[in-house]
């Protein structure tokens, strides 16, 4: 972007729907985090007094299931801020534009 004047084409991106998608992508965070929290509080009644090969197993994938939800959960914020990033250049250089204009 850059070197923009008066007869400069207005830029082709969806302002509205980049912003509605950081959104959602932010509230989807959210949720993904909220739900893994309310079965982490529901794994802890339904193991009490469980023992054995079966519980080793339940423990290790809740472990791996709290390490994943992590992670989806940051790259969701990363690829929402990064809907928000490319918004704001987009909107800068059709603000230079129009300034132009």
């Amino acid at each position: 972007m850059g070197g923009v004047s008066a007869s400069s084409s207005n830029v082709d991106f969806a302002f509205d729907e980049a912003l509605q998608c950081a959104r959602d992508l932010y509230v989807l965070s959210g949720v993904v985090t909220t739900k893994h929290e309310a079965r982490v509080t529901e794994s802890t009644s339904c193991v009490d007094g469980w023992e054995g090969g079966h519980r080793t197993d339940f423990d290790g994938r809740m472990a791996t299931e709290s390490s994943d939800v992590g992670t989806i959960s940051e790259a969701l914020v990363a690829l929402a801020n990064r809907f928000a990033s490319t918004w704001a250049a987009a909107r800068g250089e059709q603000d230079r534009i129009n300034w132009a204009r």
